[in-house]
């Protein structure tokens, strides 16, 4: 099928973007999911510092590639051996795919996952495959994953998170980036590290560059099923099986 997508052919562009115009909005082959692969309909995407990184090219990446990571959307349709998530689902896009049997994710912490981060390396998805090429079959690598920047993308199943479907679109693909590493710095660093102990719930920390979320107010004594509810009204998410 066709998709429209925003493409980066090289890094390095000059500032500012709106003249240099790095990226290039392209009709692209998108091949249908393989296994474990869900084609997704993106309802809503953000633009992050890390696809900014990659313009750049502070933060290095295969060339030419489809940007974009932070977003949400509907399952369309799924590949075979998918379980957790069925047509019609809707998900958030998760930037780090996370396997379910490395030494990182069987400890609990998926988004150190080894394969995940491999396939994010090379551009392509966990399985290793490519999914987009353009009008000369050319592959054009998947960012993180994801590759948000198009009207319809394949990622793997283990790149999605079910959410509630009346979730706004535009909240919940700030969950696939922002709020992420938002509160993950918050939790994991700065009040590990910075505090003797932890600061009383709702207080405000300043997040820098972290996603695109500044200031964020931060549960600490939550858990995180328990803070989206909170911050969402939304009473229950879950991973897929």
């Amino acid at each position: 099928m066709k998709t429209r997508t925003a493409v980066l052919r090289e890094m390095g562009a000059e500032p500012p973007y709106a003249e240099s115009r790095p990226l290039e909005i392209v009709e692209l082959e998108l091949d249908p999911p393989g296994p474990g692969e869900l084609l997704v309909e993106v309802r809503a995407a953000g633009l992050c510092h890390s696809d900014l990184s990659v313009i750049e090219g502070s933060r290095p990446r295969v060339m030419p590639m489809a940007l974009g990571h932070e977003a949400a959307g509907e399952v369309i349709e799924v590949g075979e051996r998918v379980d957790g998530l069925r047509a019609g689902d809707h998900v958030v896009l998760a930037f780090v795919p996370s396997c379910g049997h490395c030494s990182p994710c069987r400890s609990g912490r998926p988004a150190l996952c080894e394969p995940g981060a491999a396939a994010n390396h090379k551009g392509t998805l966990l399985s290793g495959a490519i999914r987009l090429h353009d009008g000369d079959g050319q592959p054009i690598h998947h960012h993180l994953g994801v590759s948000a920047f198009g009207e319809r993308i394949v990622v793997s199943e283990r790149s999605a998170v079910r959410v509630p479907a009346d979730l706004p679109w535009e909240t919940a693909a700030l969950f696939g980036c922002a709020v992420l590493t938002g509160t993950g710095l918050g939790d994991n660093t700065l009040f590990s590290h910075a505090f003797d102990q932890k600061p009383l719930a709702h207080d405000v920390i300043g997040l820098v560059r972290s996603g695109m979320i500044e200031v964020f107010p931060f549960y600490v004594n939550m858990s995180a099923a328990e803070m989206f509810a909170d911050v969402t009204g939304i009473g229950e998410w879950s991973w897929p099986a």
